[in-house]
């Protein structure tokens, strides 16, 4: 559930990320114009955001990829090599 939420949220990062940075460039066959100092710190401000939001989601997936009782109790997760 966290790991969904957290993937999720990063996918929405990127989405607004692309899409404010699609904002600045001009449609097929008109020329790039160049981008306002208000444009590039809303640029800026979503690729932090984008950041943020990855960092947390990394954080999330180191918890949830072992069992909680592992966690708890300092146990080792099994290897194949154990096998």
């Amino acid at each position: 559930m966290f790991a969904t939420r957290a993937r999720r949220s990063v996918e929405n990062a990127r989405l607004g990320l692309d899409a404010t940075k699609a904002k600045g460039k001009g449609g097929k066959g008109e020329e790039d114009l160049p981008m306002s100092d208000e444009h590039r710190a809303e640029i800026e401000r979503k690729e932090d955001e984008f950041v943020g939001v990855t960092e947390e989601a990394v954080g999330v997936m180191k918890n949830v990829r072992l069992p909680p009782l592992y966690h708890h109790q300092g146990l080792i997760w099994p290897s194949a090599m154990d096998c």
